[in-house]
Parts: C-alpha cells; sequence; structure tokens
C-alpha cells in the first residue's frame, strides 16, 4: 500500500477531522516516533509525515489529550414505544475515550454518557461508561421510554442481587416480579430484606429469631430493650413502623450482628479508672455518670463538644502524659491562662527546690506548689 505524506498543517487537519486533534507546534519529530509514523525530508519546507490510517490512526484518536464531546444525537427523530412516539433525550456523551486523568483505565475506547436526575429539590449528576454508539443508542432508547412513560425496562446488565431472589421478595410483598416495581415505595420493602440478608430473600414470619433464654440474657445486658418483641420481629421492633422503632430495631441488629453483643466498638473504662475520674472530677462536673454509653461518662466531648477541654483533661488523669517542658506528673492543665502563675512555679523548682517545693494529690499528680509557706 502506497504512502501518503502529509505536512504539518495537512497531518494537523487529518486528525481533527478524525476526530483528534492536537496544536500545530505538537506536530513535530517527537510526534512521528512516539506514534511509529515515517518521516521525510530534512527541511521545515520538505519535512513531510506519513499519513496516519488503519491501527495507527485509531491509536492515536484513543489516546490524544482530546475527547469528542457534546450533546448526542439519536440516529432517529423519534422512539417508538407502544404505538407512541417520543422524542429521544439529549445527554452529554463523551468518546471515544482516550488516555487522561480523569478516564480510568479500563474505560478507554469506550463511551460515557453524563445525565442527572432530580431528587425533590436536588438535581443529582451521574455517569454510566458503554462500550461502543450502538449501546449508546440502546441505553438512549430505554432511558427516553422510561423518562417519557414512567415505565422502567428490564435490567440488562448485572444486578447487585440475582434476579430469583429480587423476584421472590416482589412477589411476597407485591405479589409481581421486582421489574414490575414502579415506585420506590414498592421497592423498599423488597431491598430492605435482601440488604439485611445479605441478598437472599428471607420471609420475615420464618426468620431466625432470638431463642427465649437468649432473649432473656439479652435484655438483661441491653434493659433499654426491655420492650423488644422478639417473637414478632428479628430485631424486636418493627422496622416499618415508628421512627423510635425503626431506630431501636436497626440498633438491636447492630449490636448482635456487627458488634457480636456488645455495647459499643469503642473502649471501655476500668471500673478503677472510672473511680479515678468520678473522685477527681465528681465536684467540676456534678451532674450523672453514664459510662455506657460515653467512654470518660460525658456527653459532649467531640471535637466540637461542650465539654471537650473536661474530657481531655479526664483522659490525661487516667492516661498521663508528659506536659511540654516539665517531666513533671501534672494534674492541672499548663496551657491555661489561670495557670500561669503555677508554671512560672514549676521552673523556678527547678532551680530552687527547697524555697518552692511541689504539692500533689493522693494520685500522686502535680496539684499545686508551696512557696515559702503559701500554697498556690
Amino acid at each position: 500500500m502506497a504512502v501518503e505524506w502529509l505536512t504539518r498543517k495537512e497531518l494537523q487537519a487529518w486528525l481533527e477531522q478524525e476526530g483528534a486533534k492536537f496544536s500545530e507546534w505538537s506536530i513535530d519529530k517527537r510526534f512521528a516516533n512516539r506514534w511509529k509514523l515515517r518521516t521525510k525530508g530534512k527541511t521545515n519546507r520538505t519535512f513531510k509525515y506519513e499519513k496516519p490510517v488503519g491501527e495507527k490512526l485509531e491509536k492515536i484518536k484513543i489516546q490524544s489529550s482530546t475527547t469528542p464531546k457534546g450533546e448526542y444525537k439519536y440516529p432517529d427523530e423519534f422512539i417508538e414505544h407502544e404505538g407512541k412516539k417520543f422524542k429521544p433525550i439529549k445527554p452529554t456523551v463523551a468518546g471515544p475515550l482516550k488516555k487522561g486523568k480523569k478516564v480510568p483505565e479500563k474505560h478507554i475506547g469506550k463511551y460515557s454518557i453524563g445525565y442527572g436526575e432530580k431528587k425533590g429539590d436536588v438535581r443529582i449528576d451521574h455517569k454510566i461508561y458503554v462500550k461502543d454508539k450502538p449501546a449508546v443508542d440502546e441505553w438512549i432508547k430505554e432511558r427516553t421510554i422510561r423518562y417519557r412513560t414512567g415505565e422502567y425496562l428490564p435490567f440488562k446488565g448485572k444486578s447487585k442481587w440475582e434476579t430469583k431472589e429480587l423476584n421472590a421478595a416482589a412477589q411476597y410483598y407485591e405479589g409481581k416480579n421486582y421489574k414490575d416495581l414502579k415506585t420506590p415505595e414498592e421497592r423498599k420493602l423488597v431491598a430492605q430484606n435482601l440488604f439485611r440478608n445479605k441478598g437472599e430473600f428471607v420471609i420475615p414470619e420464618k426468620a431466625l429469631k432470638l431463642a427465649p433464654d437468649a432473649q432473656v440474657k439479652f435484655k438483661n445486658k441491653f434493659p433499654q430493650f426491655e420492650d423488644a418483641k422478639f417473637d414478632e420481629h428479628k430485631w424486636g421492633y418493627d422496622l416499618n413502623a415508628t421512627p423510635e422503632e425503626k431506630a431501636k430495631g436497626e440498633r438491636v441488629r447492630y449490636i448482635q450482628e456487627d458488634l457480636g453483643w456488645k455495647e459499643t466498638t469503642r473502649e471501655m473504662l476500668s471500673e478503677a479508672d472510672q473511680e479515678k475520674i468520678k473522685r477527681i472530677f465528681g465536684d467540676e462536673w456534678g451532674k450523672e455518670w453514664n459510662f455506657k454509653r460515653y467512654t470518660y461518662g460525658i456527653p459532649g466531648g467531640g471535637t466540637k463538644g461542650e465539654n471537650r477541654s473536661l474530657m481531655i483533661r479526664m483522659r490525661t488523669a487516667v492516661r498521663p502524659r508528659i506536659a511540654p517542658g516539665s517531666k513533671k506528673n501534672l494534674g492541672f492543665s499548663t496551657y491555661k491562662d489561670e495557670n500561669y502563675l503555677l508554671n512560672q512555679f514549676l521552673e523556678a523548682h527547678e532551680t530552687r527546690p527547697n524555697e518552692y517545693s511541689l504539692l500533689r494529690n493522693q494520685l500522686g499528680k502535680v496539684k499545686g506548689v508551696n512557696v515559702r509557706g503559701q500554697n498556690y
């Protein structure tokens, strides 16, 4: 096959015509070597490039830095469905996709379809990938019918759950196959059942329940679920009733399945450490302690919690750390303004320990300094 030779401008125009855009000045000897194009000539006036065709052209198109993108035009003016005609939707389609920062390696050469869905007042953008233009047309056809009629066509790809399990659940709750469920309300119970049972449909009445002795043991350990009805519901509460019952049921499920009958995954303080915290901070806290729910017995200890600083001091009390600039086991914060004088006395103690003696509590922590007979 005879080789056709092109100048730089001619090669740029040819590539752009084929959907691969390059600036004129990016086309040079290195460009030719990269794409294995033959060249001839030694001066700019006589230098020419082999015209890429076939496999060479396809490689340049797929891996060029620019992907053709825009509003996709369906081949036909209308899409026919059950004797009706619908105008095709016009999603944004890009492709064939080329190598780049935003293109996953596995999708190079495919087409991407961008579309949006409105849920309430919020618009959510989606992107899917298909292998070629016929697949784009098929997707637009199905999406148009769904959008214009509200009907969901049978799903042709891979599902998260097997079709037989979806249909079994749909038949149990609604008396029809899953593909015939039209609304989110109809599909809700199906999804909940399969999600909780790891993709397998389980008839609620036949769901594995706690044995009577296990029920007693659970309620004794977690008295907040004393009203749970395990003989009627797997998790003790009707998950489709009130939000309060649903929350309790979800909590029971979480404790039994995910935590292995533990109240929480957080660390629980020993009884000795709990008593230590009560003894040191009891007067300051002055409220009821709840070590079952909170590690240090008090709420609001999170990053922006109202009791964050108090919680940190409690944590330091049971996990003492060396204060910056001192080797003493301190029982107060060196960062608080009201402790400025104590910090000065600590520094003085390093050089004049007889004049500035440390005062410790029964836990051995420095709580103050005695300066010439006066306690601070």
